[in-house]
C-alpha cells in the first residue's frame, strides 16, 4: 500500500530531470532555465514547469524535449 505521507516521486525529481534535459537539449543553462518558465505552445501553452507534478505532465515535457533534439516540430 502506497504511504500517502510521502512525496510524489515525480514531484519531487521531475524538474531535476527535466532541467538535466533541457540543457543538454538546449546546450545552454540559461536557456533551459527559459525554456522550462515560459509558455509552451506544443504543450498547449502551459508552463513546463507547472506540469511536472503529474507522471502524464512530466512524460509531455520529456517527450517535448525529445522532439526539440531530433529536429521534430514541436
Amino acid at each position: 500500500m502506497e504511504n500517502f505521507l510521502q512525496p510524489n516521486r515525480i514531484a519531487c525529481t521531475g524538474p531535476r530531470k527535466c532541467y538535466g534535459n533541457a540543457k543538454q537539449v538546449l546546450m545552454d543553462e540559461e536557456a533551459a532555465k527559459t525554456w522550462l518558465r515560459q509558455n509552451n505552445r506544443s504543450l498547449g501553452g502551459e508552463v513546463p514547469l507547472s506540469l511536472l507534478d503529474t507522471e502524464v505532465g512530466y512524460e509531455l515535457v520529456l517527450d517535448t524535449l525529445g522532439r526539440i533534439e531530433h529536429g521534430v516540430v514541436s
